[in-house]
């Protein structure tokens, strides 16, 4: 099988001197033959860019990595068949999921943690004895190797993440041992911890492993735990949407590890657009850590607003995000927070143009027929050319007026239609879903 990661380019990781010292130290650790520094990977990518916490909150990081563990519900002892799992809180994103994996007519082992992910700490966790001389031997080793210095304020916390990954492994690994595996197919290996712990028990047994593409993989030209997706690939294959994605990832890995499979929310281009119109638009803000870049947006669309009254528009947070964060910035009536349960489709289908800042949802659009509008400031990241991107209310304003002319509104629609073909592949006859299963049992008998 595939080696874990081939690195084609220089990467986050080593021109970060927190992530580069993190992964040096790491990469030589092993745990029941395990290697830590993929397992270990979104943790620290994800402590690079997170604030300093004060004591208290670091207390408590140390308390639940070290007391505590995640109730995980495993499918019956002694299954067979395709195991598949979902580890995330998003309910767009585990709808995702089982879109795929509706078409896997052979017994599936389900490890679904949605259910558990959105609990309450006191319903999603139970006490656990720590395992005190695991712990000693990672506080002398980490000692040993000055981790202080790199790790600083998070020192104590990941120590203790680690001695609750090393747990996580042995947990794991005693019921993967339960079952009679054909493959295993995960939401997320890059950026999930337990998925990456799974797959890699997985490639240990000879099992066959896949992960899905759920966002889009770019080169990002500033450091953010979206670049996971390229560069802790650990599974055997990647199921992605279409060439562009293919192009990126072929940076990291080899092209026999890449299957071009479609996205399962989309089995046809819709192009339901009948009219050049700019009366509805919804602007989808981006990842929570983009908060400034959300809030500048917010303000130039407020403006624009004002001055043209005949528009109204739809603004979407990010699931994750806070509604709070913005609201107070708006003054304009024509402009409205949805419901974080209303779905992208229903609001692409209403819309007759969107305002994108850095998410999927760009590519989402590009099946509707409409006008992409992209905020480009200094944490945007490069999708495909400048032609629609804006980078302060005049430059919008100015983007606005010329689509109400037919040439440019079709110049730019032909456009996305090179881009669409691009990003999503789609197979004359079969649904996307129908395709994963096709790829997956291909895979698995070669």
């Amino acid at each position: 099988m595939a080696s874990i990661i081939k690195e084609k380019k220089e990467i986050w990781s080593d021109k970060i001197e927190f992530l580069r010292e993190s992964k040096k130290f790491f990469s030589k650790m092993k745990y029941r033959g395990i290697n830590l520094w993929p397992v270990m990977a979104p943790a620290i990518y994800e402590s690079y860019v997170a604030p300093v916490k004060n004591k208290k909150e670091s207390a408590k990081d140390f308390f639940r990595y070290f007391f505590l563990q995640e109730r995980i519900k495993f499918p019956e002892v002694g299954g067979s068949g395709i195991l598949a799992s979902f580890a995330m809180n998003r309910k767009d994103h585990h709808e995702f999921f089982l879109k795929s994996i509706e078409k896997l007519k052979e017994n599936v082992l389900l490890i679904d943690m949605y259910g558990t992910k959105n609990k309450d700490k006191k319903d999603r966790f139970s006490l656990r004895f720590p395992n005190v001389i695991l712990f000693l031997k990672l506080l002398i080793n980490f000692n040993k190797n000055s981790l202080k210095k790199v790790l600083d304020t998070k020192y104590w916390s990941i120590l203790a993440h680690t001695t609750y990954i090393c747990s996580q492994i042995k947990r794991f690994e005693r019921k993967m041992n339960e079952y009679n595996l054909k493959a295993y197919v995960s939401f997320c290996s890059q950026a999930s911890e337990e998925e990456t712990i799974i797959t890699l028990i997985s490639k240990k047994n000879n099992v066959p492993t896949f992960t899905l593409q759920h966002g889009f993989i770019i080169d990002y030209p500033y450091f953010g735990t979206p670049v996971l997706l390229s560069e802790n690939n650990v599974s055997d294959y990647i199921l992605v949407w279409g060439k562009s994605t293919e192009r990126q990832l072929l940076k990291f890995i080899d092209k026999g590890r890449i299957v071009k499979a479609g996205n399962p929310k989309y089995d046809r281009p819709h192009k339901i657009r009948k009219e050049n119109l700019l009366k509805i638009g919804t602007v989808f803000l981006s990842v929570v850590g983009n908060e400034e870049s959300n809030k500048n947006l917010v303000r130039i669309i407020d403006k624009i607003c004002v001055k043209k009254p005949e528009i109204n528009i739809n603004i979407k947070i990010h699931p994750f995000d806070k509604i709070d964060k913005y609201s107070s910035i708006v003054t304009s009536k024509n402009i409205k927070f949805v419901d974080k349960n209303v779905s992208v489709k229903e609001l692409l289908e209403k819309s007759d143009f969107t305002i994108v800042h850095n998410t999927t949802i760009s590519y989402e659009a590009l099946l509707y027929g409409i006008p992409i509008l992209k905020f480009k400031d200094g944490h945007y990241a490069k999708l495909w050319d400048d032609r629609d991107s804006f980078i302060d209310l005049k430059d919008l304003e100015t983007l606005l007026n010329k689509l109400k002319t037919k040439k440019f509104a079709k110049s730019l629609l032909d456009y996305y239609s090179k881009i669409l073909e691009e990003t999503f592949y789609f197979h004359p006859t079969k649904t996307v879903p129908e395709v994963y299963r096709e790829k997956i049992i291909e895979k698995v008998k070669d």
